[in-house]
């Protein structure tokens, strides 16, 4: 093909060689008028556009056509300079033209909003030949030319060839034998045409193949491509590499594909404008980037990768800022040449992981990280042998009660006892097992491991203490999830009460509902649930309500923060608002007596950290000397406590339990028959079941009916009022009130609900009003906002946002507000 453009293009010269192919533009050295358009020519472009040494003029295809766009628009065009001698760089520089004609793509300094005219094959190359304008070019120029550019048809060639033959003045042929051989270059220009068209489309295709198309940056191929052909041996040691990416699946879980795609985007503009001429960068995958950039010190390559850091995560996204959902970086220095682009790339992602894992922004990839990252792909090797050869151990970390007295439960934990690398921690093997898929087993071995012991303990001291075993999401999402679970928890004898499924922060995230199913369904069968690190990350205020859970482990970080009057004041707040909700609330991470004295304050039921127990083997029995452990008393005092709570854990909030629950009803044979009692109220008759005191008036337990058969109120009376503990219901029989009574009046604990809206009152009440301490709910059972009342006279309120996250505003006594904050949960 290339000797044919060839042969096609030596034809074309000699029948051009005929005549003049002419134009009639002005050739001036200086300007003519004050509204002429000046072009730089190139005098060696032919047949395109050339200098005739002899005419003293432009001629070619492009002089033509400027005259043709004259005759349109009204321009008048003049070459500037015009000579043997190209000109066009010094012209644009200086900002003497509009125009700069035809030349290469690229070559001419100066020369900016380029039009493509066509490709020429040059020294086996394809080049790209353009028309470019200077600062100066007005908009309307710019797209005239354009326009002209873009209808310029082979049909002009042919009707240019011919006008320019008639207006030659040293014309030696006849002007039918010209246009028969114009006719002639015609045809050969279009089979050229075609032939340079194709292999345009084909070289776009190909470079298509190396564009990203969502952010129009290159892709990974187009890296790799880069990467091989730009950095040399010589080079290479002034390249650092990094490896960018965001969690796309978790802007997915909180958003939609528009802002996945919006963020990546952003991500692509911003790492084009932070490479510079001997930069690049490419897309590599979903939410993956890669920059290749030149610093001459590490100093310099970590305030380049600062800088860009920065800015990316400044991108002011909903999904990312309300979720706190960032860039990270791994980045790799090329110290010797010679380094494959593979080879650099897995070297940098492995810096990016430490950076996720560890939540900095950017991590620099040295030798020392590179052997952790070995010694980590040793392990992955072993995964197998390690599980089928039951090489991870059970170990247990104490929980005691509130007051740090006694054992009641232990969370179970695992290590890896390898006989290679000897004990090896969590921290390093649970990641593996979730990337090779193998965490559902060690979750289902460790399962069993505390079934077993829960079964031997039935006979020790520690027949009364619990357990809890750690349920990733990854195992609770599995369809057969509960067929295994029951065959492991079917060979052992214990009471599910004893079995607490610890369920990991991201659990609930998410709409998997095969995990919710799942979790309750282990539920219906008596084993408990605790939600872990409540507050932390993912764990939602709305959690509580929305799913069955009997524990929160409230994350360490906010024991921490209890050396400042707010840390402890949340803190305080949260195990509140466990309480009303019937759930009990445990201190993770207590390491010092201070915190222990600020989990005791707070009414915490259990405590957890290495205070009170380090973490040992499951059946290193030295450990347990000098332990108490709870009592078939504690545990049946436990109980009580939790039936006193203001919202029994497991009731729907259109029935919330008795405060506590009520006394037992006596039923006499009478009750069964007629009322002990009837009472006139309001013009209506009700009848009372129930006890009368010497002077026939309500006394004690009874239950007071209304002539449809509807209770009114069932609980405890006194000198024939509604004194004590009771519930009070309306006409249709929706729950009104249930608590503490004092002369008819709600005073004291209860749950009041509304009939207008079915929202209710948690908490305090006085004189039928809601005081104090108290929590606001809706009638969907989700908290509005929980009200503490200080010793000082003031308050706490803890208020849900929308987002689920919580708003703790502190009031004086007056209810003047003092101060702001919130507690992000999500």
């Amino acid at each position: 093909m290339k000797k044919c453009m060839i042969a096609l293009s030596v034809l074309l010269l000699m029948l051009l060689s005929v005549f003049a192919v002419g134009a009639g533009v002005v050739t001036t050295a200086e300007p003519t008028n004050g509204s002429t358009v000046y072009i730089a020519g190139n005098p060696d472009m032919f047949p395109i556009e050339y200098y005739d040494n002899d005419t003293k003029e432009y001629r070619g295809i492009l002089p033509e056509m400027y005259r043709s766009i004259s005759e349109k628009s009204g321009y008048d065009f003049s070459y500037v300079s015009a000579g043997e001698k190209n000109e066009q760089s010094r012209l644009a520089l200086n900002e003497q033209v509009e125009i700069v004609s035809a030349h290469e793509k690229g070559s001419v300094e100066g020369a900016a909003d380029e039009v493509d005219l066509t490709v020429v094959d040059k020294d086996g190359e394809e080049v790209t030949v353009s028309i470019g304008f200077t600062a100066i070019a007005s908009a309307e120029l710019k797209a005239a030319i354009a326009k002209g550019v873009e209808g310029f048809t082979a049909s002009d060639i042919l009707s240019y060839s011919a006008a320019s033959a008639e207006r030659s003045a040293n014309m030696d042929f006849p002007v039918y034998l010209i246009v028969i051989a114009a006719a002639v270059v015609l045809v050969m220009i279009l089979l050229i045409i075609l032939l340079i068209v194709g292999r345009k489309k084909d070289k776009q295709r190909k470079e298509n193949t190396l564009i990203d198309p969502m952010t129009g940056i290159g892709n990974e191929a187009h890296f790799e491509k880069w990467y091989n052909s730009f950095i040399s041996p010589d080079s290479s040691v002034l390249y650092y590499i990094a490896y960018i990416g965001i969690d796309v699946n978790r802007i997915l879980q909180y958003s939609d594909v528009g802002t996945a795609e919006e963020i990546q985007v952003f991500a692509a503009a911003e790492l084009s404008s932070a490479a510079r001429e001997t930069d690049f960068c490419a897309r590599l995958s979903d939410g993956v980037f890669a920059l290749a950039y030149q610093a001459p010190t590490d100093e310099l390559a970590r305030e380049k990768i600062d800088e860009l850091m920065e800015k990316l995560n400044g991108f002011t996204s909903d999904v990312m800022v309300k979720y706190h959902i960032r860039f990270y970086a791994g980045v790799f220095h090329l110290d010797s040449p010679n380094i494959p682009c593979e080879k650099a790339l897995f070297n940098a992602r492995h810096g990016y992981f430490h950076s996720t894992e560890n939540e900095i922004d950017y991590t620099f990839t040295d030798l020392k990280l590179l052997n952790r990252t070995n010694y980590v792909r040793s392990l992955q090797k072993k995964l197998w042998k390690a599980i089928n050869e039951k090489e991870f151990k059970l170990y247990l970390q104490y929980i005691f009660d509130g007051k740090g007295r006694k054992v009641c439960g232990a969370e179970s934990l695992s290590r890896w006892e390898s006989p290679e690398d000897g004990t090896i921690y969590p921290k390093d093997y649970i990641k593996l097992l979730e990337d090779a898929e193998m965490i559902d087993q060690l979750d289902l071995y460790i399962l069993e491991c505390c079934c077993e012991h829960l079964s031997r303990w039935r006979e020790t001291a520690k027949k009364n203490v619990w357990i809890s075993c750690n349920m990733t999401r990854i195992t609770l999402s599995d369809p057969a999830f509960m067929e295994r679970f029951k065959a492991i928890t079917g060979k052992y004898t214990f009471d599910p009460a004893q079995l607490v499924l610890e369920i990991t922060e991201d659990a609930f995230s998410g709409s998997n509902k095969q995990v919710i199913n799942n979790i309750r369904a282990c539920k219906e069968m008596g084993y408990r649930i605790a939600l872990d690190d409540f507050g932390s990350g993912y764990s939602s205020i709305r959690d509580l309500t929305d799913y069955p859970i009997d524990i929160i482990k409230i994350d360490r970080q906010l024991i921490v923060k209890t050396k400042k009057e707010r840390g402890a004041t949340l803190l305080d707040g949260l195990v509140k608002l466990s309480h009303f909700l019937g759930i009990e609330a445990l201190c993770e991470g207590v390491e010092t007596n201070e915190q222990m004295a600020k989990a005791m304050e707070a009414d915490c039921d259990y405590v957890q950290g290495f205070l009170l127990s380090r973490t040992n083997p499951a059946d290193e029995a030295s450990v347990d000397r000098g332990l108490s452990f709870v009592t078939a008393k504690d545990v049946n005092d436990r109980a009580e406590r939790l039936r006193a709570m203001p919202f029994a854990q497991g009731r729907k909030p259109s029935a919330p339990a008795v405060i506590p629950a009520p006394v037992t009803e006596p039923t006499p044979a009478k009750a069964a028959i007629s009322p002990d009692k009837e009472i006139m109220a309001g013009g209506a008759v009700f009848s009372y079941y129930g006890e009368l005191d010497k002077d026939g008036n309500r006394s004690g337990y009874g239950r007071t009916v209304t002539d449809l058969g509807k209770t009114a109120y069932e609980g405890m009376y006194s000198g024939d009022k509604r004194n004590g503990k009771g519930t009070y219901y309306y006409k249709d029989g929706m729950l009104c009130y249930s608590g503490d009574w004092d002369e008819n009046l709600r005073h004291g604990v209860g749950i009041g609900v509304s009939a207008k809206d079915g929202s209710m009152h948690v908490g305090q009440w006085e004189n039928n009003k809601p005081v104090g301490t108290g929590v606001r709910m809706t009638a969907e059972g989700k908290i509005s906002f929980i009200r503490q009342e200080l010793p000082d006279g003031g308050s706490v309120l803890l208020r849900t946002t929308e987002d689920g996250n919580l708003d703790v505003v502190k009031c004086d006594q007056d209810g003047n507000k003092l101060s702001q904050s919130t507690l992000y949960l999500k």
